[in-house]
């Protein structure tokens, strides 16, 4: 299980900076510069948005594996834990505007 997510987060990783759509440098320099609580929940949300994008709905293998990544990676928790890091973190700019232009668009 660990082998896959790891997989998947590094295949993720490489897609989007290879891609362009990110800022990929400012990404990491964002994250690096967040508590760490918050730098690994706006991890996990990119994640679990992306992968929620990949799902096709057709039972396919392929599904199957989106599932259990999205599993391991506790998606149905995200809102929750969001929530929380931003009432944590209500008088941080950095962190309430790193989930806003990263997670919430």
């Amino acid at each position: 299980m660990q082998r896959t997510l790891l997989a998947s987060l590094l295949l993720l990783m490489a897609s989007g900076c290879a891609a362009g759509s990110d800022p990929c440098g400012d990404y990491d320099k964002v994250r690096r510069s967040l508590p760490r609580d918050a730098a690994a929940l706006l991890d996990r949300g990119v994640n679990c948005n992306h992968f929620a994008g990949e799902f096709n709905g057709d039972r396919s293998a392929r599904d199957q594996e989106i599932n259990q990544v999205l599993t391991e990676l506790r998606c149905d928790q995200v809102e929750r834990e969001v929530a929380a890091i931003k009432r944590k973190y209500r008088a941080d700019p950095a962190v309430l505007k790193a989930f806003r232009v990263y997670y919430d668009e």
